[in-house]
């Protein structure tokens, strides 16, 4: 049989060797590693400042030359290095100046080493540094610890609520705590001699006893002491020097035993209404304790012989087992509060919800001994927990679906993070046609219903009622044996159903059930799903009215298009009616006049023409709108010569149809103005067209190479039907109009957006 010694492996030490001298670090180094040690070179202060940068975690000691070439010495880069870094330094050197080792004691106190002094001293100095550090790092733990405990110390006596006094052994004050001074009598002086310049009116001879306790060492207590009309509860607690004097005004709680009595009583009472219980597990004897409420809580008889850590392992859910034992192990290994939720279950069956708090007590080698705690029943909190979660997630739900079957579903999912909903379904109830209907049905034996007069089921039973109803599988066929329902589907173990109502009329039922037999729904299920299908209706009735809404506007859309589709038919019907009694005008004078007419008609026509392609019923792109306009009045008014050219700039720009139309009839004229004066037969031009937004308002610029204007032209004067026009709507688009003389003219109109 073959035996194997297990081998402790410990981490191997890391050194940081700055040399400068290249072949002698690689010596030391060698000589370090055959050590033990791991060994990192480097040959200048400003390198192993960088290699701290990088691996200040690895390197527990560091061996330093003191000439270190042309860069930092050795001194100042370990003074750079203690900055940031408590790490030993040990400096090794071929100096034996005193001046040297004198400058060196400045700065750290783990040696200094003389190159060439051997290995074997080497590896002594280097040991001793880190039996140093440890030590001084021990030191200023405890230091520290100290000036805690100081601080704590004088922290608990000056601000203790108890009166406090400490006096000597010959009974002079020394002090005395905050409480004491504030306490509204004359405060103790220094030096005073106590129970007699202060406090010498008791019932008894409290100066024998102070001294008398002083000379015995031993505490001393007067538990109900007459001063000055109070009752006293006085404590002396002698020390080596002196002794502690406290007191505590007990006068209200002597005079009230009874009272305390009947409060203790009521304590009690309040603990058991609470759903408090007091726990304590000794983890050396691994031995639990548990308070006659918490059995009670946990539904287990206080008396029964069953060991305590059984009766609290069986009650435990199962799921929450591992993780409240982790929770107990971290905190007695990480001083951490214990402060967990978790699950019972009852001899009932029933489950509550339970939260455990409480801490560790550890021993003198700071192992915990000792867990102690509470658990309160906090099951009432975590359903209005649960109840706020699923109202908060129900109105998101009810602003972010799309559709009702979206509703439906996440629904189904917030209930099922509520309680058991495999089986899941709601109905919804149309008055008018008295159909109820399923859109969600979720079940594991029945399919989905189709719509379906109403009928006598366990669902129109609580449609009609307005109630919730909960009901297992013998109170269903009782139900049915009276007449009341008609049971339909699959048999279940239990069924539970509320009313979905809206402004107290109910629109449909939300229903859960189970089919495992022992498998019932809570009085708490009941509670939770009542509330939730409160915000449940209303989600479902603001997505049904959306719906209704939007086929509404859908409809109004259709509707619009139809309108403006049949708009834009009559005025290409009234279009085609002059255009046919143009022909039948004797005169051209007359046909002139419909030729114009006809144009301005087609300009309004290319607006709903425009409208009934845009989205967005407000507003057109007028500047489609503009281009359509300016080609069409010069495609039907331009000589068929080809010399006379349009050419347009045209930036993007909305607007809506009512001063569309006025933009649209004012630009129709000043293109038919232009074509018909601005050039004479046979001559070449060209018409610019241009639409921009310049400081919140529309421009619209037609202008020309033409003969222009006469000089004395004033458009207020204007007779004619299509400056009359112009002139009108640029008055009903708020508008400025401007002209500017020939030759060639420019017309501008702006107006605001």
């Amino acid at each position: 049989m073959r035996f194997e010694v297990p081998v402790t492996r410990t981490r191997v030490r890391t050194l940081l060797l700055v040399e400068d001298e290249v072949i002698v670090a690689k010596d030391e180094a060698k000589q370090l590693v055959d050590q033990g040690y791991k060994v990192i070179t480097v040959h200048t202060g400003e390198k192993a400042l960088e290699t701290f940068r990088e691996k200040a975690g690895e390197i527990d000691l560091v061996l330093m030359d003191i000439n270190l070439g042309r860069g930092m010495d050795g001194t100042l880069t370990a003074r750079e290095i203690l900055k940031e870094h408590d790490v030993p330094i040990l400096f090794l050197s071929s100096h034996t100046e005193k001046e040297f080792v004198e400058k060196t004691k400045e700065i750290t106190s783990y040696g200094y080493i003389v190159k060439d002094s051997g290995i074997t001293v080497l590896q002594a100095s280097v040991d001793m540094a880190f039996k140093l550090h440890q030590a001084h790092q021990e030191t200023r733990k405890a230091e520290e610890q100290l000036r805690i405990s100081e601080a704590y110390n004088f922290a608990l006596f000056q601000y203790n609520p108890i009166q406090t006094v400490i006096v000597d052994r010959e009974g002079l004050v020394l002090k005395a705590n905050l409480a004491k001074l504030q306490s509204g009598d004359r405060p103790p002086k220094k030096g005073d001699v106590m129970y007699r310049d202060y406090a010498g009116r008791h019932g008894i001879d409290m100066r024998s006893e102070l001294m008398a306790c002083l000379a015995s060492g031993k505490p001393v207590r007067f538990p109900a002491l007459p001063y000055h009309g109070k009752i006293l509860d006085i404590s002396i607690s002698p020390f080596s020097d002196g002794a502690i004097i406290t007191s505590q005004d007990v006068t209200e709680q002597v005079r009230a035993e009874d009272q305390i009595r009947l409060s203790e009583q009521r304590l009690t009472l309040a603990q058991r209404a609470a759903g408090a219980g007091v726990w304590n597990w000794d983890r050396v004897e691994n031995r639990l304790v548990m308070s006659p409420e918490l059995y009670a809580l946990l539904g287990r008889n206080a008396d029964s012989d069953e060991d305590p850590a059984s009766v609290w392992n069986a009650a435990i859910h199962p799921e929450d087992r591992k993780a409240l034992a982790r929770c107990f192990d971290d905190a007695a290994r990480n001083r951490t509060p214990i402060d967990f939720e978790y699950r019972i279950i009852r001899p009932d069956g029933r489950t509550r919800w339970m939260r455990a708090m409480g801490s560790a007590a550890y021993d003198s080698l700071g192992k915990a001994t000792r867990l102690d705690g509470i658990s309160l029943d906090i099951t009432d909190y975590k359903f209005r927990e649960n109840v706020r979660s699923a109202v908060y997630q129900i109105s998101e739900v009810a602003l972010q679906a799309e559709t009702l079957e979206e509703i439906f579903r996440s629904l189904h999912q917030i209930v099922h993070t509520l309680m058991s909903a495999d089986n899941f379904y709601i109905a919804l109830y149309d008055p008018e046609k008295k159909i109820i209907s399923f859109p969600y049905f979720v079940d594991e034996y029945d399919e989905p219903p189709q719509p379906q007069p109403v009928g006598r089921g366990l669902t129109e039973y609580v449609l009609f009622r307005g109630e919730p109803l909960h009901v297992n599988a013998q109170q269903s066929e009782k139900l049915e044996r009276t007449g009341e329902v008609v049971l339909i589907g699959a048999p279940s173990a239990d069924w539970l159903g509320v009313p979905l109502k809206i402004q107290g009329q109910t629109i449909g039922v939300m229903a859960v059930q189970t089919y495992v037999a022992g498998a019932f729904f809570e009085e708490e299920d009941q509670d939770m799903l009542m509330f939730v299908s409160g915000q449940a209706a209303a989600a479902i009735d603001r997505k049904r009215g959306e719906q209704t809404l939007q086929r509404i506007v859908k409809q109004k859309e259709v509707l619009m298009r139809e309108l403006q589709h049949r708009t834009k038919n009559s005025l290409a019907l009234v279009s085609s009616l002059l255009g046919l009694e143009k022909e039948n005008l004797p005169d051209a004078r007359s046909r002139e006049i419909i030729s114009k007419t006809r144009a301005r008609i087609g300009s309004i026509a290319s607006m709903y023409e425009r409208l009934s392609d845009s989205v967005d019923y407000g507003n057109i792109p007028l500047h489609l709108y503009v281009r359509e306009i300016s080609e069409t009045a010069f495609r039907s008014f331009a000589p068929e010569t080809g010399k006379i050219k349009l050419k347009s700039k045209l930036e993007e720009a909305t607007l809506d149809p009512k001063r569309a139309v006025s933009v649209g009839l004012i630009l129709n004229e000043l293109v038919m103005n232009s074509l018909k004066y601005g050039f004479p037969a046979d001559s070449t031009g060209e018409i610019s067209i241009e639409l921009k937004k310049a400081e919140g308002r529309i421009v619209l610029i037609v202008s020309d190479n033409g003969v222009g204007f006469p000089n004395d032209f004033n458009v207020k004067n204007a007779t004619s039907t299509g400056l009359s026009i112009i002139r009108i709507l640029t008055e009903q688009l708020e508008g400025e109009m401007s002209f500017r003389p020939g030759p060639g003219s420019r017309t501008e109109l702006s107006f605001k957006v």
